[in-house]
This record gives C-alpha cells, structure tokens and sequence, in this order.
C-alpha cells in the first residue's frame, strides 16, 4: 500500500511582496518599511485534504494581505505597527482549528 502525502507538504502557496527596492528612496520611506523590510504581503494557499490524527478533512483556502509600517522615531527609538490579514478574510487553517481573522500589532523597539 503506497503511502499518503504528508499534510506539511501545501500543494498551491503562492507569496507576493511589496518592497521599495529604489535607492533614491528618501529616509522617510526607509524609515517607513516595515521589520522585514516589506510595505505587504499577499498570501495564497489552494485548499488540501488534511489526515491527521486531530484533523481530517479539507482545509480552506487562504487568501490575505498583510501591511507593514514603522518609523524610527529616534536613532535608539522605533515603532513598527502591523496589520495582519487586514481585510479580515476568516479561514481554518485545519478543519477542527479555530477561525483565523485580522490581527492588529505595535511594537515599540528601544537600543541600549
């Protein structure tokens, strides 16, 4: 009996980014990035059947936006706000798994 596909393996993520990868960029835009250097991030995942021993079934299909912006508000002082599935596109990432929904963070980094 041949063996099944294991469920880490997702058939159809798809990652699209938004940079500014000009180097006549002012400070104010570099400044403005995000923590890992990105403006946003689409998200796709296709929908896969899932066996596991917690959950079996299809999960759903996963579109969503992320937006990153910060700015440095001191050369020791930072603040990094994140916006993560900002349109709220709800979906299970397995089936018996809670409704992920927008997630809002702000971060304060400060340099010793």
């Amino acid at each position: 009996m041949p063996a099944k596909e294991p469920i880490q393996i997702c058939p159809g993520r798809r990652r699209r980014g938004i940079t500014d990868s000009s180097h006549l960029h002012t400070q104010f835009l570099r400044s403005a990035l995000g923590h890992d250097g990105r403006l946003g991030r689409f998200h796709h995942k296709d929908s896969f059947y899932s066996d596991n021993l917690f959950a079996q079934g299809n999960t759903d299909e996963q579109n969503y936006f992320d937006l990153n912006i910060g700015y440095q508000l001191t050369s020791s002082l930072r603040l990094d706000l994140t916006g993560q599935n900002i349109f709220n596109n709800e979906y299970k990432v397995y089936p018996m798994a809670p409704v992920i929904t927008r997630r809002l963070l702000a971060k304060i980094t400060f340099d010793l």
